[in-house]
């Protein structure tokens, strides 16, 4: 007599439900990894960016303190400023007659005293404004008006503000200074020139949005800087 035997064959693969349950593990895993991934790179970018202001804002402080404590104060000597308002204007913020000249040209002459302009210009396709700088040597008598305009050279452009406060001899505080057409020339020259000065500096990437910019600040002592001009006894 013949016996069958029936052969059951086991099956060993994922049932729906095992499979539902594996891909929303998976899904939750990879969200993870996504959200630990941006907050690095936001946290990397954000240093970054601090970073290139830090540096920017060295730059332009290192440079406004450097012209401002070797300000040229004999009797041709001046310092004009008034503070920007809509950033529109053609004139400079701030010219003064310093002995921090830097001799960008290697063919130019040395000189002693240079008449230095800053001025701050709006940018078309940013919140923020250009702080750009110029220098003109001055070769013997001082007068502004005969001293052509330089090329100007860009020292940051991610200024949101820029503020320069003069403290004069009897110790308060302007926001406007004219040595020129505010003081008669015969003045004491302790009378006509402030003896320091404070910078305020806010850079970022968006004027309008306060948490995008940091802010920083610089205070500078003029030293006397006397040297002998034509017309200066």
């Amino acid at each position: 007599m013949m016996v069958i035997r029936s052969v059951r064959k086991e099956n060993y693969g994922f049932t729906l439900l095992e499979v539902v349950v594996a891909i929303t593990i998976f899904g939750i895993c990879i969200s993870l990894v996504y959200v630990l991934y941006n907050s690095v790179t936001s946290i990397v970018t954000s240093v970054e960016h601090q970073a290139v202001r830090d540096n920017s804002a060295k730059t332009v402080l290192d440079r406004f303190s450097e012209d401002l404590a070797a300000v040229y104060v004999g009797k041709q000597g001046s310092v004009v400023g008034e503070q920007p308002g809509g950033f529109s204007t053609e004139d400079p913020i701030l010219a003064i007659t310093t002995t921090a000249h830097l001799r960008l040209n290697p063919e130019a002459p040395p000189v002693d005293v240079a008449m230095v302009r800053y001025y701050l210009r709006e940018q078309s396709d940013s919140d923020t404004f250009s702080l750009l700088r110029s220098d003109t040597p001055v070769l013997s008598a001082i007068e502004e008006a005969e001293l052509p305009e330089q090329q100007k050279h860009l020292l940051s452009d991610q200024v949101v503000k820029l503020e320069i406060v003069y403290i004069g001899q009897d110790g308060e505080e302007y926001t406007d200074w004219d040595s020129v057409s505010d003081f008669d020339a015969e003045q004491e020259r302790n009378e006509r020139f402030p003896q320091a000065y404070k910078i305020l500096l806010s850079l970022g990437a968006d004027g309008d949005n306060e948490a995008a910019y940091t802010s920083y600040q610089a205070s500078v002592r003029v030293s006397e800087n006397l040297i002998e001009f034509e017309g200066d006894q």
